[in-house]
């Protein structure tokens, strides 16, 4: 003797085999030339990615070399301003972020063209 959910089980599994072998029936295998053409592009995708770990590395380290010159230059800078400017640092500090905003925006058009 079956239980129902036995049989439900079964019901289920005939369902799904059937399925399963109509659509083994309609599935459509691509070509050999659109396989390969995948694969090389996949391959070309990760190799560019795999290029690309380094590059990445070595501009954030720039960019940190970048940061601690300008530390390094605005220290020693620092001692020689004038009192003006040591008592007033916002119209220093909002010229320095103004170029630190401008610049990436020249950049960009730069090599846009």
């Amino acid at each position: 003797m079956t239980s129902t959910s036995d049989r439900d089980e079964m019901h289920v599994a005939d369902a799904l085999r059937d399925d399963y072998e109509s659509l083994c029936g309609e599935a459509h295998v691509p070509s050999a030339a659109v396989i390969w053409r995948r694969a090389a592009i996949r391959a070309r995708a990760e190799a560019a990615q795999t290029v690309g770990r380094p590059i990445a590395a070595a501009q954030t380290f720039a960019a940190a070399c970048l940061i601690a010159l300008a530390a390094g230059a605005f220290a020693s800078v620092r001692q020689s301003l004038p009192d003006v400017v040591v008592h007033h640092p916002i119209p220093l500090m909002l010229g320095v972020a103004l170029c630190l905003l401008v610049a990436p925006v020249a950049v960009l058009i730069a090599l846009a063209e």
